[in-house]
């Protein structure tokens, strides 16, 4: 069996280890979210909340008819299985539902995603949306150009990345949804976290051969 010299090893390991620094490589920590897919409130098929989401803080305009949470069973609005996760989503009608998260803002990228559907059994037009990141009063990112078919949910993603010169230290992280007109629908919110690299050089032990 040949044998490579010892040289080529040790620049061998010194790549995997680089590869292994490299933050498309690092792994992602999922972030806690309360009720993040809305199955925390228990509804009979066909029911609905109004004005309440568990674990979220809702906003609505004045006349507006607020916001909450809908089991999809039995029901046409979403196909059957194509509500992201569970039977329930939220709604809203021009309001903002939003949930300020135990974690701060730290170096790092961050990845929100949220799903956001248009029911199929309303005859109106897409009135828009806006899936938003903040840490405080800072708004880090947002997302809001899709258009999903009738009784279909699209994947928006907000990506942030912290750094020095665009972080705000100590400040909560927060996740707004908010909806520009009548019955938007929003399913599984996820945040993802992926730290920095480890600082510092790598060193390469060469051998001889």
């Amino acid at each position: 069996m040949r044998k490579f010299p010892k040289s080529w090893t040790g620049w061998l390991l010194g790549l995997m280890g680089l590869a292994l620094m490299a933050p498309g490589l690092a792994f992602a920590t999922p972030i806690s979210i309360n009720n993040y897919s809305f199955e925390a409130d228990t509804l009979p098929p066909g029911g609905q909340t109004n004005g309440v989401i568990s674990g979220w803080a809702l906003s609505s305009p004045i006349g507006i008819n607020s916001e909450g949470v809908l089991n999809n069973s039995a029901l046409s609005y979403y196909p059957s299985g194509v509500v992201p996760e569970g039977v329930n989503f939220a709604w809203s009608n021009g309001g903002t539902i939003s949930q300020v998260l135990a974690n701060t803002l730290q170096p790092g990228d961050y990845s929100l995603k949220v799903y956001v559907g248009l029911r199929a059994d309303l005859d109106l037009s897409w009135p828009g949306y806006a899936v938003q990141l903040y840490a405080g009063d800072h708004l880090l990112g947002q997302e809001s150009i899709l258009t999903p078919a009738r009784g279909t949910f699209a994947l928006s993603t907000v990506n942030y990345h912290a750094t020095g010169t665009n972080l705000y230290p100590g400040q909560a992280l927060e996740i707004r949804l908010v909806s520009n007109g009548s019955q938007v629908s929003f399913d599984k919110v996820t945040l993802d976290y992926v730290p920095p690299p480890p600082t510092g050089t790598l060193f390469l032990l060469l051998g001889s051969d």
